[in-house]
């Protein structure tokens, strides 16, 4: 039987996550739209992103958020790197 989840020197554990990034994952659809109203795109009916565009506008969205908010990103991202810290569950491994 073999092990569901990689192990030894080839495996690799999840990069640790912080608050803009969490909040870039949620927010996917806000931050496309922030691009699209910046006039990105040459022409053709699908604009074309660069990651520096996408990067920029989940930065900006993300300072423009209260403490609280950014507070709640804070917290989901330091429970995501708590889970990515801890032993995987035997159950996914002797699956």
């Amino acid at each position: 039987m073999k092990s569901t989840v990689p192990s030894g020197p080839t495996a690799k554990r999840p990069r640790a996550t912080n608050a803009e990034l969490v909040f870039g994952e949620e927010q996917k659809a806000a931050i496309n739209k922030r691009i699209a109203e910046q006039g990105t795109g040459e022409g053709g009916s699908a604009p074309e992103f660069s990651i520096t565009q996408y990067n920029t506008a989940r930065k900006q969205l993300f300072n423009d958020l209260d403490d609280n908010e950014k507070r709640t990103y804070e917290e989901k991202a330091a429970t995501k790197n708590k889970e990515f810290k801890s032993d995987p569950d035997k159950s996914v491994i002797f699956a």
